[in-house]
């Protein structure tokens, strides 16, 4: 595709540029051959400071005339912090001109100045840099595809020990720590919880050493890990290898795996935290740098510090199909400390166009599945999951005289959460668990999607306050002219030429519809039960309507749209009304 560059469909022009570093006198030339074989804006030449000069090149972007600014890179320059390992100089500071975008004049002016302030006055350039921290972290040059994930690995104060991982996948080495061992100053281990050992546990078990560094290692590619390793800490290296040897029986191609930690900077300017650096060392020699991924159980909350009163919040999801495997999974995300799940059904093929999951989870009950996905998501949370058809016999393999009793079981496991959802999108189970609701006095949000997925509803009823699942019937059923004023039932948009889909052997059929009109659904009803158990009028208040009517589409419109009602106890349900 023949593109036109910046300088062809703007009033900016390579001549432009080249005139003004040539008139600021700068030592800089445009590599002509570059710009006509590859389309490339390159100046090549020198930054000066007195008799100094340091090699750098302006590298000018293809969105240049879009407000991208051209940048330096000195490879040889020393400059602190202000330099990346590749030598990408940082000119993110509040001074010179404000021209936009800026020149190339510009950038070398600026790369100038900053090599005479980290020279002669580092006090005003703390002044004027970026308020942000520079983790040397960044700079590493991991192997791609690698992730050692390390969950609450807290070692402050502890100067070596052993690490101790459960590996998924040996090329490219993926895992998770299992466990952490401290031998100096005291003997300590910790031991990761149950919850995240079952979801990232792989086959393969590998120990590694690890060492605390003084400062930042002078790593940041393959052949400088290989010389540090070398010159600095063979004997580590050594320990590491022989324990990957005593594994090769079995596992030929274990390699050695040696960690160090140290201080970096963040989570802001001039504050230090402990980081990880990993180094792989495979049985033909080969180097690599796992990248490691450190997790802390309050790191969610830095994201979104409005919801951390989740974190002790209990919610239940019934049927985690396709709306309710969306909904567990936004619960999830959002920091929900605890999740029940109860459904009775396997994942089968046909899921997949609208499930959480896929294919690699045929067969497995739902419950099971979601809830292993769930702690992959928040590995802080606990799940729990039930097997079972609310309100019917069919409980899984439980024998008839334990029906009652398993029932009563869920009554009072749904009665203590802060909110249930009811996805099952039937009948007879939303009834039973608006019983339920009247019974304990739990706010439910019963909430389905109408045929060929054009609509959806979302009832939240609140005992005593609002209506349930029966007397969103009785509403229905009522004349409009016999409603109290302000009590409205939109109806739902469904496709006009419904369509039921059954999976061989099963025993409820399903409609057609895609699952992003369900996202919509689900995050409507997440939303709904975060104000319920955070009730924040500030950022996530309860909710202020009782039904709300959602429509995605129709035959004449198209357009998205939601109806928001006031839905009071029916004067005629026996289930709230007792």
């Amino acid at each position: 595709m023949n593109r036109a560059r910046w300088w062809e469909r703007s009033d900016l022009t390579v001549e432009g540029q080249v005139e003004a570093i040539r008139g600021a006198e700068f030592e800089f030339e445009l590599d002509e051959e570059l710009l006509r074989f590859a389309g490339v804006v390159v100046f090549r030449g020198q930054l000066r400071l007195e008799d100094g000069r340091s090699h750098a090149q302006v590298v000018y972007p293809p969105g240049f005339d879009l407000g991208e600014h051209p940048v330096v890179i000195a490879p040889a320059l020393d400059v602190g912090r202000h330099r990346s390992p590749n030598g990408l100089l940082c000119l993110d500071h509040s001074i010179l001109g404000e021209s936009e975008p800026m020149s190339g004049a510009e950038a070398i002016e600026r790369a100038e100045r900053l090599w005479w302030l980290w020279e002669n006055d580092r006090a005003q350039l703390s002044v004027e840099e970026a308020d942000a921290p520079d983790p040397w972290a960044n700079y590493i040059d991991h192997t791609p595809a690698t992730s050692l994930t390390m969950i609450d690995a807290h070692v402050e104060g502890a100067e070596r020990g052993y690490l101790h991982f459960g590996l998924t996948s040996l090329y490219p080495l993926r895992g998770a720590l299992q466990k952490l061992r401290v031998t100096h100053p005291a003997a300590t281990t910790v031991e990761i919880p149950v919850e995240v050992n079952a979801v990232l546990r792989g086959q393969f078990e590998l120990t590694a050493p690890w060492l605390r560094l003084a400062a930042r290692p002078p790593v940041a590619d393959l052949a400088g890990a290989v010389r540090w390793l070398h010159s600095e800490h063979r004997a580590l290296t050594d320990r590491a290898i022989r324990h990957a040897e005593a594994l090769r029986a079995e596992h030929p191609e274990m390699p050695a795996l040696i960690a160090f930690v140290y201080p970096d900077e963040g989570p802001d300017r001039e504050e230090t935290h402990d980081a990880w650096l990993f180094v792989l060392v495979r049985p033909n020699r080969q180097i690599e740098l796992p990248r490691p991924f450190i997790l802390s159980s309050n790191e969610r909350w830095l994201r979104q510090p409005q919801l951390k009163g989740l974190a002790t919040a209990k919610a239940a999801v019934v049927g985690v199909g396709a709306l309710g495997s969306q909904v567990a999974d936004l619960l999830a995300r959002a920091g929900v400390g605890e999740i029940v799940l109860i459904d009775n059904d396997i994942v089968t093929p046909g899921n997949r166009t609208r499930h959480e999951l896929d294919l690699g989870e045929l067969g497995r009950p739902k419950t099971l599945a979601v809830a292993d996905r769930l702690r992959r998501v928040n590995p802080w949370m606990s799940v729990s999951t039930q097997e079972a058809r609310i309100g019917t016999p069919f409980l899984g393999g439980v024998t008839l005289g334990d029906v009652q009793r398993l029932d009563d079981e869920i009554a009072a496991l749904l009665g203590g959460c802060d909110v249930v959802i009811n996805a099952t999108a039937n009948s007879t189970a939303s009834s039973y668990l608006s019983a339920i609701a009247a019974e304990s006095a739990t706010p439910t949000i019963h909430s389905y999607v109408s045929a060929g997925a054009w609509g959806a509803r979302l009832l939240v009823q609140r005992s005593g306050r609002s209506a349930c699942w029966d007397c969103l019937a009785w509403w229905q059923a009522t004349p409009q002219e016999e409603r109290p004023e302000g009590v409205g039932v939109p109806d739902v948009s469904e496709e006009h030429a419904r369509a039921v889909v059954m999976e061989r052997g099963c025993a409820d059929p399903t409609f057609t519809g895609p699952g992003f009109e369900l996202a919509a659904a689900a995050s409507a009803a997440t939303r709904s039960a975060v104000g319920l158990m955070l009730d924040d009028d500030r950022y996530y208040p309860s909710p202020d309507f009782d039904l709300a009517t959602l429509r995605f589409r129709g035959i004449d419109d198209q357009r998205a749209a939601t109806d928001y009602s006031s839905l009071p106890v029916h004067p005629g349900c026996t289930t709230c009304r007792g």
